[in-house]
């Protein structure tokens, strides 16, 4: 049976020249303990089939509910089918369940390891997953046997530019375009880097060869408007959005770049007009939230702000208790911070753009010390507390979507003198937080000043909010102290002057 799902449903995968290769029987080694263990444990594959069996159920799409329907009829007679545990992973991954996706595509390359698109995906699917070190091996190992593979290389580039490894990010996309110079996707990419390096310029020319070589093509009009808004030309990029959405009228990201522009020059109702629509397509956008809870008070609504934005109880902040074998907090924080700054993968990122210096830590569940393993125990602990002591509110974009099951994406920050995050959200989850393992003497003698503090703020600098920084939500960071706030809040950091080093573990909670 040949996989065509990928292309039946618009699912973008490794499908250049190392799909050919890979089928001409060149056989591959491949290392799965490169990428950590499966993250649904040992559960059978059958208890897999039976959960994405009943996700499929669920949808409304007949092409997609028959073709899964044949995959699982073929693995009946053959259960290690490779094309058809692969087209059901790839059906998992449509359906934003990449932990079932991951499991099935593993299965897959077990029973076939010359395919390299199968390898390829799989790297797709632990990159949707937060799992950056497992994407990164799978791609290198494409390009090992494939160096020229301009799919491997893009799909590279997305990786590290999502981990802030933005010079990394930038050669990786420079070599897909050597190897395909006609690869849109690949130049969109490219533009999108840059442009977090501050080199807009470049970044519109990126943009507009992509537009050359695909004309019309969403991503490149939806970055193309976002770098232009950046330029000062917002009338030139809310003319991008909607010759996207005149398109594509249900395209969530072109909406919420929309109302962004929107927000930033003070357009309100135009906002919630937006927003409208993306909350009817989806309940649980966090940029449609943020944006509804802004607007709303700009417009003089603070009851509606306070109800999406100010609850009294959040963002919460737990203490949380030394592990077991751990003399003290203080001891097992020192642990954790030392881990956290010798970890093999732990690059220090200048961000151009944001004038800011940060270090990241990605894939500390891939590569877990005995005090990372400790934390996340507690981690869960404190998250499924919380989750205990909360009560559902139905149609509310956080107490009404609280998930039964989840996984965990989680990582480290190091911030130096100087360093802070710029104002942001966590598109995509429902609970976000951070811990604080390291807090510099400058953070913690900061007093009035708040340098170093983490900021639930996104909305005091818009037209029309002067007046309104009492609803701004200030934590002072504390060694110990867990914050737990909706993904939607918008937060940020203060920055702080100083030697020494701040060390905190953020996650993000994904309902699965």
């Amino acid at each position: 049976m040949k996989s065509t799902i990928g292309k039946r449903f618009g699912i973008t995968g490794q499908t250049d020249r190392s799909k050919r290769i890979g089928r001409a029987n060149r056989p591959v080694q491949h290392d799965e303990s490169a990428h950590g263990p499966d993250p649904l444990g040992a559960r059978p594959l059958s208890e897999v089939l039976a959960q994405l069996e009943a996700e499929v159920a669920r949808v409304g799409d007949q092409r997609l509910r028959a073709a899964a329907r044949r995959y699982v009829l073929m693995l009946r007679s053959r259960p290690e089918h490779p094309d058809s545990l692969h087209g059901l992973g790839l059906i998992a991954g449509r359906l934003g369940k990449p932990s079932l996706a991951a499991p099935l595509m593993r299965a897959a390359i077990r029973s076939d390891p010359a395919r390299l698109d199968f390898v390829g995906n799989l790297g797709n699917v632990y990159k949707n997953m937060g799992r950056f070190g497992p994407a990164i091996a799978c791609y290198r190992k494409v390009l090992e046997a494939v160096p020229d593979s301009a799919m491997a290389y893009n799909n590279l580039g997305n990786v590290l530019q999502e981990q802030g490894d933005l010079e990394q990010a930038v050669e990786s996309y420079r070599r897909a375009l050597a190897a395909r110079p006609d690869f849109p996707e690949a130049w969109t990419n490219l533009g999108n880097t840059l442009q977090k390096q501050g080199q807009s310029e470049a970044a519109v020319a990126a943009f507009h060869k992509a537009l050359e070589l695909k004309p019309g093509f969403p991503a490149a009009l939806m970055n193309l408007g976002s770098t232009l808004q950046k330029l000062g030309e917002a009338e030139q990029a809310v003319a991008c959005l909607k010759q996207v959405l005149a398109v594509q009228p249900n395209s969530t990201p072109a909406a919420n770049k929309l109302q962004r522009i929107y927000l930033d020059q003070g357009r309100y109702r135009e906002v919630l007009e937006v927003g409208h629509d993306v909350r009817r397509r989806s309940a649980t956008n966090q940029m449609a939230a943020a944006c509804d809870a802004f607007a709303h008070l700009a417009l003089g609504d603070t009851e509606r702000f306070r109800y999406l934005y100010g609850m009294a109880d959040l963002p919460a902040q737990v203490m949380l208790d030394p592990p077991g074998d751990a003399p003290d907090l203080a001891s097992f924080n020192q642990a954790l911070a030392a881990d956290v700054l010798s970890h093999p993968s732990l690059k220090w990122i200048d961000d151009t753009y944001e004038t800011s210096r940060r270090g990241f830590v990605y894939g500390l569940l891939d590569q877990k010390t005995p005090a990372v393993e400790q934390f996340a125990a507690q981690l869960r602990a404190a998250i499924e507390r919380f989750k205990a002591g909360l009560t559902g509110d139905p149609g509310h974009p956080f107490f009404g979507n609280i998930p039964d099951g989840y996984a965990i994406n989680l990582w480290a920050t190091v911030l130096g003198g100087g360093g802070h995050h710029p104002p942001h959200h966590h598109e995509g989850n429902w609970l976000s937080g951070v811990y604080y393992a390291r807090v510099p003497r400058s953070v913690s003698a900061a007093g009035e000043e708040q340098a170093g503090w983490i900021v639930f703020d996104g909305f005091t600098h818009l037209p029309g909010m002067a007046g309104h920084e009492n609803f701004v939500r200030r934590v002072e960071p504390v060694e110990g102290l867990l914050v737990l706030f909706p993904s939607y809040f918008m937060h940020a950091t203060v920055p702080f002057t100083g030697d020494d080093t701040r060390v905190s573990l953020a996650f993000d909670l994904a309902p699965l």
